[in-house]
């Protein structure tokens, strides 16, 4: 069992880019997650430790993995005692990664670090679980698994981009948001090629109540096509 420690945090988490691990298109943990580093006096393998303080109070949280990388709990303690007991998603793996799995986003943007695990892998994405810290009851809410998202704390944004083929011409992006204690996306946009027709059509879907629902879809030539979604401002046409 390989044992991984941290102390999560109370402290605004900065501006996390998780897709700046993966590169170009990716996702990955955040940007400015803390650094992992080994604590002293400990035997091979050592466990390793961030410290941030939830809540005015040190906490550990103490992934437990199996063969093969995946983490079957991960332990919330305070001092000695056991806080909680997390349960990841069903085989959260995650080999070649290490430490570098975990991070604490600034998820509802109120100050405090909450908690991610990155669960899953692929060509220019990843898939994570997400925790919510609440400091009234000094404990971790699961919010789900989800696409790693872009966390940008100036900005108050949760968003995902992902580039597909047809040299980045393909792609999707969600912004998420925190409604009922549930982590919801709140606008998609996606542009995407019809086979059938041999066109590019750019579809948006904004939240209205408990549901998506698509708001504009149009046709591209090659001269109109979006280089990313709308917010952002480095995403202009493409040639």
């Amino acid at each position: 069992m390989t044992v991984l420690s941290m102390a999560c945090a109370l402290a605004a988490c900065g501006n996390d880019n998780p897709a700046a691990r993966l590169g170009s298109g990716g996702n990955a943990p955040a940007q400015n997650a803390p650094k992992l580093t080994p604590e002293s006096g400990r035997g091979s393998p050592a466990p390793r430790t961030i410290h941030i303080h939830p809540n005015h109070a040190t906490y550990q949280v103490v992934l437990h993995e199996r063969e093969g990388g995946i983490v079957d709990s991960i332990h919330v303690r305070r001092g000695k005692r056991l806080v909680q007991t997390l349960k990841p998603s069903p085989n959260a793996a995650t080999a070649g990664l290490g430490a570098e799995r975990v991070s604490t986003p600034d998820l509802d943007f109120d100050g405090h670090a909450d908690l991610a695990l990155v669960t899953e892998l692929a060509a220019g994405t990843s898939r994570s679980d997400y925790w919510r810290f609440d400091t009234a009851t000094g404990r971790y809410e699961f919010l789900g698994n989800h696409e790693t998202l872009q966390v940008d704390t100036a900005g108050e944004a949760l968003t995902t981009f992902n580039r597909g083929g047809h040299g980045g011409r393909i792609w999707t992006a969600a912004r998420l948001g925190l409604m009922d204690g549930a982590l919801v996306p709140l606008r998609t946009e996606e542009q995407a090629w019809l086979d059938d027709a041999q066109v590019y059509v750019y579809t948006v879907c904004e939240r209205r109540g408990s549901r998506l629902k698509e708001v504009s879809r149009d046709t591209l030539a090659d001269g109109d096509l979006h280089a990313g979604p709308s917010w952002d401002p480095n995403a202009e046409q493409q040639d």
